[in-house]
């Protein structure tokens, strides 16, 4: 640092600061549907552990995900146990999709066990 003495400018040197300086950072988002609703979390550099804060209402009503043409209902994403079991069913056994879509459909225990519909068996 310069400093002013007796006219003349010299270097003196700064004090050091403590080790223990902590940096906190926030991270913000925004729901796309609700903007209204907003997550922050905040962290410490090289902490183990984080705060979540949900400020906002969450949207009570459902919309369809941008592409969905036919389908009103929320998009939700197959598992990946069944896209697995699909695929090898499809390898072993060679049965045409369209069964192997109904077959899984009948011997499923609920919605999330079975694949979505039979174009997603087909790809």
């Amino acid at each position: 640092m310069r400093k002013r003495s007796e006219g003349v400018r010299r270097l003196v040197e700064l004090e050091r600061q403590p080790e223990a300086v902590a940096e906190v950072h926030q991270l913000d988002s925004r729901l796309k549907r609700a903007t209204t609703f907003q997550r922050r979390i905040t962290y410490v550099t090289g902490g183990d552990c984080f705060i979540a804060e949900y400020i906002g209402q969450f949207p009570a009503e459902v919309t369809a995900h941008g592409n969905a043409v036919y389908n009103t209902a929320e998009y939700v994403r197959s598992k990946p146990e069944v896209l697995a079991d699909m695929k090898c069913q499809l390898k072993s056994t060679g049965v045409r999709p369209q069964k192997l879509y109904q077959n899984m459909k009948d011997n499923a225990d609920s919605d999330l066990q079975c694949p979505r519909n039979k174009k997603q068996v087909t790809c």
